[in-house]
């Protein structure tokens, strides 16, 4: 095992709409990049692009399950194995779902999905890297909540209150992890303009949506020295949408 001489980020969902434009911007900026995604195709054909352009040296990637403490725990081991540290982990993982009262729900199971999607998702994740990160008594981690964590909708609880927890969690742990120099922020994006969105609502005005390479360039900001004193921070990207 070698110690990279560059920071290592670990992206979750590194090869989505929004993990397409961060993990780049992370690899020109000089990290090395390790990625997670439930597409295998996709993680292949990213981390080739990431080999030809942005990176120099190996760009780690895994098929990964990550609510299953199992497959997260083997993915940072052989993180660790190829670059000998991790220095930030970006939690990009999460899902969506509204549409139906919580007083019309025929039973629980869109709460249980939101739940593993966008908040065990998250902690198996940080539990698993923080040990890496108080080693190096230098840390960042930023995770990716929704605005509709402090602006609820009608028939989407279930999304509001699992990114809201998002938002909790956040501040529990940076208060756990700051005397170690570990960094914990959330951002809350408004709707961010991928092709996803926009064949979902064709109809929007996509110029008051968020680009997502304004995103990865505040995520690329917080796991700077230079946001030294940013942490437990819940910062608002919402553009005009």
């Amino acid at each position: 095992m070698r110690q990279s001489a560059e920071r290592v980020v670990i992206i979750t969902g590194g090869t989505g709409g929004l993990g397409s434009q961060i993990a780049p911007t992370f690899a020109h900026n000089g990290w090395q990049v390790a990625l997670t995604d439930s597409d295998v195709d996709s993680l292949a054909q990213h981390t080739q692009r990431l080999r030809n352009g942005e990176s120099t040296d190996a760009v780690v990637r895994g098929k990964v399950d990550v609510t299953d403490a199992v497959q997260v725990a083997h993915f940072v081991a052989s993180v660790e194995k190829v670059h000998g540290r991790i220095d930030a982990l970006l939690n990009l993982v999460g899902g969506f779902a509204a549409g139906t009262a919580v007083g019309d729900l025929p039973d629980l199971a869109v709460w249980d999905k939101m739940w593993r999607l966008n908040v065990l998702s998250t902690v198996t994740m940080c539990r698993a890297v923080i040990p890496s990160l108080r080693r190096n008594s230098w840390g960042r981690i930023v995770n990716v909540g929704s605005r509709a964590a402090v602006n609820a909708s009608a028939k989407a609880a279930a999304y509001s209150a699992t990114k809201a927890a998002v938002v909790n969690l956040t501040e529990a742990l940076a208060a756990e992890e700051k005397a170690r120099n570990i960094n914990v922020n959330v951002v809350l994006p408004g709707t961010i303009d991928t092709p996803d969105n926009r064949e979902a609502m064709p109809n929007a005005d996509f110029s008051k949506w968020v680009p997502p390479q304004q995103i990865a360039e505040t995520l690329l900001f917080l796991c700077s020295d230079t946001a030294h004193s940013i942490t437990g921070a819940t910062i608002a990207i919402y553009n005009r949408s």
